[in-house]
Formats: structure tokens, C-alpha cells, sequence
């Protein structure tokens, strides 16, 4: 009984993993709000289940990347390196926020953050 149930959550959590891929892969991003839903289910906390998400999604964007850039697909104009900057002061702080904010507070920001995505890609 023990083994069905730990070979049906290994069957689980890579049929997870693997659409967190697919949408990592296909839309540039988004993986990681699949990943976040995945821990949470599963009983992990909020803020936790966050930052385990950034680490989950890491490996899954290189791998993309690189297939981008053997496909000719990236750019490496000033835009780029500005956006990396810009995004590595941005990681930092969200890092320090998500140590300091309630699990209530991340998810009402989380929500807003995918309505707004999710409104935005409607209008167009």
C-alpha cells in the first residue's frame, strides 16, 4: 500500500513538473505559478512554497534559454543587459519582502499580479 501511494506521488509530482515545464518553456514564464499551486496543495506555506518555486524554475529557464539561443531567438542588445540589471535589484528585494510580508499578504499580491496579467492579455 505504502509503495502504490509513493509511486503515485513520484507519477504525480513529474506530470507536475512537467507542465510547469511546458508553460515555462512555451510562454517564457508562468511555470512558476503552477509550481507555487503544486507546493501549496501539497501543504507547503505560502512564502515558502514561493521562494522553493524561483528555485524550481531556474534550471527550466536556462534549459530554455539555451534552446532559444541555439535557435537564433535572444537578443543581446542594451535592452537585455538593462532588464537583467534591473531584474537582479528587483529579485533581491522581492526576496527581502517575501521573508517580511504574511502568507495572506503574498497571496492577495500574487492574485492581483495574474488578474492584472491575465486582464491585460484579454484587452489585448
Amino acid at each position: 500500500m505504502m509503495m502504490c501511494r509513493r509511486r503515485q506521488n513520484t507519477i504525480v509530482l513529474l506530470l507536475y513538473g512537467a507542465g510547469i515545464g511546458l508553460i515555462n518553456g512555451f510562454f517564457g514564464a508562468g511555470g512558476g505559478v503552477l509550481a507555487v499551486e503544486c507546493m501549496v496543495r501539497r501543504g507547503i506555506v505560502q512564502n515558502r512554497a514561493h521562494a522553493s518555486a524561483i528555485l524550481a524554475i531556474l534550471p527550466l529557464s536556462v534549459v530554455s534559454a539555451g534552446l532559444y539561443f541555439l535557435k537564433g531567438h535572444l537578443l543581446f542588445d542594451a535592452s537585455t543587459w538593462m532588464l537583467l540589471g534591473g531584474g537582479a535589484v528587483g529579485g533581491l528585494l522581492g526576496a527581502v519582502l517575501l521573508g517580511k510580508l504574511s502568507a495572506k499578504w503574498i497571496d492577495m499580491l500574487f492574485t492581483a499580479l495574474i488578474l492584472f496579467s491575465g486582464i491585460r492579455m484579454l484587452m489585448g
